[in-house]
Parts: structure tokens; sequence; C-alpha cells
């Protein structure tokens, strides 16, 4: 289990390699690096000189807008300068660029890459109001790297990337600075797209692959009611494929939550990540070929009304991971089960009400609970799931089978008065569930065996479990983190069992990759 909080939001560099996503970003990379070593493949290392307009940062208006010396050398990168031209890489020495206009195309084996020595050092930013940086619409094989996308200090220039392509997305040590604004509502009427997402991610073949790896958005927000931010990240009705996201760090996003991805057919997977003090949920998401692995979980909701400007006192909650099903993006997003939360720990100290800090809703199917330890301050439940077919999210239709919670060594504790377990409507077994809730820690709906405050190994787990298990479509079994703690694996035998992993992923690939190499 994740015993231990880092108290900096980082991600923990010791939590462990899932070997099966290691050879995944490896082969990505491969694929990526294969395109650019092609004779047909052109690497413009950007000349600050003699190929973009140089500006004075007061010239711009950025100098008050951004924060940026007024004397600050500021490049102009126009779409006829940077096009999205198959078979190229640009290559950003340090400093800081203003994109005036959205770069938007379809394009094949592309890289946008900053050449400072930390993402910090090349600064992407927009002028004139917010936007994305870039919009690709179709392709694949593309790759950000290596640089920071700067809202500025007032929130009117918010800036983000939206990509959707079949298969191939990379976005490498990629931050997200400045204030993120609210839609300019407090009240009824919805505006949209007022701030834009930081991501937007979509890949539309089924087995297409899209990761996320070390990406930082940390910065405060402009808090307002529902629907009056943007989140983080977002997918829609074409996702289709897998995203992965890992090593990253997300805080403070504001009323649309931090993720906003539980509506579409595809999956999205969470691996080594750090949520801390996301309003509405950190993690709001669908089940079928999603999971949130070897996560911090963090909500302070006191903390967060220090750090960001919240419009209204009775803006939402904070919930930690929210799995539904909504048919309002596409009916192929609704009726989803099979979600997995493992090797995760939640931290809740104050949140403004919850619906529950692990909550299934009405729409959404059978979910696993692993190896998890939940810290709850509050007198929110610690771990709900509600009737199956109660939400209007997919007009109080009845989700896929299974309907089922399975939680296994999941350890709830804390002085908060609420019920450690909430289950309605739904067949629930707990096996080796520790409760250590002096003042609440209530349980209903669920059968509890073996209850054990030390990690057992169960021999006979339920039917319902390997039913959840099977709609993950390829989770690593336990045995697969190396190092990770909590007894998983460890030691000589971890790095042992690690190597003949990597080999066996190897050997199963190859031949998959020299295709993938002679295609592209």
């Amino acid at each position: 289990m994740r015993e231990n909080i880092d108290e900096l939001g980082s991600p923990d560099p010791t939590h462990g390699v899932d070997t099966h996503l290691e050879v995944l970003q490896q082969a990505l990379t491969d694929r990526l690096d294969h395109g650019e070593s092609r004779s047909v493949h052109h690497v413009r290392k950007v000349d600050l000189d003699d190929d973009l307009h140089r500006r004075e940062a007061s010239d711009y208006g950025v100098d008050v807008s951004h924060g940026i010396d007024p004397v600050e050398p500021v490049y102009e990168i126009r779409q006829e300068a940077i096009r999205l031209r198959d078979n190229t890489t640009v290559e950003l020495p340090p400093g800081t660029y203003v994109v005036p206009r959205t770069l938007t195309g379809t394009v094949r084996n592309w890289t946008l890459r900053g050449t400072g020595e930390s993402p910090n050092d090349v600064r992407l930013i927009t002028t004139g109001g917010n936007k994305p940086l870039v919009d690709i619409n179709g392709g694949r094989n593309v790759r950000f790297q290596n640089l920071t996308m700067h809202n500025g200090r007032d929130g009117r220039n918010a800036v983000g990337l939206t990509v959707t392509i079949a298969d191939g997305l990379l976005i490498q040590n990629v931050h997200h600075t400045g204030l993120s604004p609210a839609e300019g509502n407090t009240g009824d009427g919805e505006q949209f797209n007022r701030q834009e997402w930081s991501l937007t991610v979509q890949v539309t073949e089924d087995d297409g692959v899209a990761i996320t790896d070390g990406f930082v958005k940390t910065s405060p927000t402009v808090v307002g009611g529902h629907a009056e931010n943007d989140s983080t990240l977002a997918s829609w009705g074409q996702h289709r494929g897998f995203w992965y996201i890992r090593n990253s760090r997300f805080e403070n996003a504001g009323g649309d939550g931090c993720t906003y991805i539980s509506r579409t057919p595809g999956g999205h997977r969470f691996d080594n990540c750090v949520f801390r003090n996301n309003f509405a949920s950190s993690l709001r998401v669908g089940g079928g070929e999603s999971w949130v692995r070897n996560c911090t979980i963090i909500l302070d909701r006191e903390q967060a009304n220090r750090t960001n400007r919240v419009l209204t006192p009775e803006t939402m909650g904070m919930n930690a991971i929210v799995w539904e099903s909504s048919s309002a993006i596409t009916d192929a997003g609704r009726n989803r089960a099979g979600g997995l939360v493992e090797n995760c720990r939640i931290d809740v100290r104050s949140t403004g009400g919850s619906i529950g800090h692990i909550h299934v809703d009405g729409s959404h199917g059978g979910v696993i609970v692993r190896n998890t330890v939940i810290v709850n301050q509050t007198d929110d439940p610690s771990i709900r799931a509600e009737r199956p077919g109660s939400s209007f999210m997919n007009d109080f239709e009845r989700p896929a089978d299974p309907h089922g919670m399975y939680l296994e060594n999941v350890r709830l504790t804390g002085n908060g008065d609420g019920a450690a377990i909430d289950i309605d409507g739904r067949q629930a077994v707990g096996v080796g569930v520790c409760i250590q809730m002096p003042n609440g820690g209530a349980t209903s709906g669920i059968q509890l065996s073996e209850p054990s405050c030390t990690e057992i190994d169960p021999t006979n787990r339920p039917p319902l479990y390997d039913q959840i298990l099977a709609l993950q479509n390829g989770v690593p079994a336990a045995p697969d983190i190396v190092g990770a703690t909590g007894g998983l694996l460890g030691g000589i035998g971890a790095v042992v069992v690690g190597v003949v992993l990597l080999l066996v992923a190897i050997v199963a690939i190859g031949p998959m990759l020299l295709a993938k190499f002679l295609l592209d």
C-alpha cells in the first residue's frame, strides 16, 4: 500500500516501475525517433535572429499581462514560420515565444521540442484572448517535449494543446503555468471555452496510444461554480484508444475539476501521479479500460481557499475519484463497467462537501479497489457506490454488468465521523479490509471477510473479481510492479523479475515495432 505522502506534491520516483508502461513508452519513443532519423525527415533548429520576428515584451503588452521584463525579447511564431508539416521536427532554443493565432492542421511524424535544460527555458504564450496554441485534427506520430505553456498572470490569455490523432502521441516534460481564469460567469448561463483545457487528447484508433509523462500544472485558478472552469485534461467522443498519464502533478483545478474524461469509449490510465486540492473532482473517469494506480490524492479545501481565488463561498466541494458513464457526449461512452483503483493513497483533510472519496455513480458498473489507503478527516463517506440505474447521467438506465464492488487490502483510517463504506444495490465484497475510524467508520451494503490490518494474499477471490478485471483489457497483475511500496516486490528479486518481464515484452512487441517502422 502507498503509506507515505510527499508534502511537496511530487510523484514518488521510488514507488515502482510499471514495466508494461515502460516498454510501451519506449516503443513509442523509438517509433518517433526512427521517424526523425529517416532521410525524408527535416529537423528545423530555429534561429532566433533569422527565422522569427523579434520584439520586446512591452511591444506586445505581455510585460504587464504575463509578468515579463519590458525589454525581454519575445519571438513571434506564425503559421507560415513553423508549419504543421509532415516529417518535421521543430526545435526551439530557450526564450519566450508568442503564438498569436492557433497553429492548426493535420500532420504525421511531427515534433515540437524545447532545447533548454528544463521545460521552463522555453515558454509559449499568446495574446488577444484564450486559445489553443496548437490544434491538430488528424494524423499520427506527434510529440511535444520540454516546454512550458504560460497563461500569464491575469487569466486573459489562457492556452492549451488540442490533439486528435489516430495513434502515437507523446507529451513529455511539458508544464503549464500562470493563472487559470473562470468562464466569466458566477451564475446560470454557462459559457464554455473562455479558459482552454490544458491538454485535450483524443486517440481515434481502438488500439491507438497517447502517453503524457512528466506534465505539471500547479498554478492557481479563479474558481467559479459548476462548468465555470475548464478542466486540466479533457477527452470527448472521438477518443477510442488509450491515453496513459504518468509521473505528473495536478493542483488547483477549478469548477469542472481536474479531468473531464468520463464520457468517452476509450481508456484513461493514470500511474504515479499526484493530485492536490482540485475542486469538484481530482479524477472523473469512466471504467472499462481505465485505471488509477500508484497515485496520491490530497484534498484540503481550507488550504485551496488560500491558494486560489474562490468567487463564491458555495462553490462545490472536492472529490477524489468519481467513476461515471454518460450519454451526454456519445452513446458509446455510457454504461461502462470495470474501473480499477490500485496502490493509491487518498488523504482527505477538508472538502467543503463530498459525495464520497471513491465514488461510483449510478451510471457506472463495477469497480475494484485494492492495496489502497484512505485517510478521512471529514464527515464524508470514504467509499460510496450508488444503486445501478439511479443516475440522470445516463437517463437512469442500468449500466453494463457487472455492477459489483470488490475491495481487497483496503485501509480506511482517520478521525472523521463519516461512513467507511456505503454501497447501495450492488453485490459488494471486501477481503482484508481494515477500518480504523474511532469517530465513524460505519459500513453498509458490503460483505466483509478476513478483516485484517495486515496485508493478506487472498487465495479464493470471488468470480466478481475476475469479471471486473477482465474488462480492463490488459491490466498488469500486481507482481508486474517492480519495487512498489507495500511488499508487492522488492530488492534483487524485483530487479530479476523486472528484467525478465522487460525481455518478454520486447520479444512480444518486436515484430509489431518492425512493422510500424516499415509502414511509417
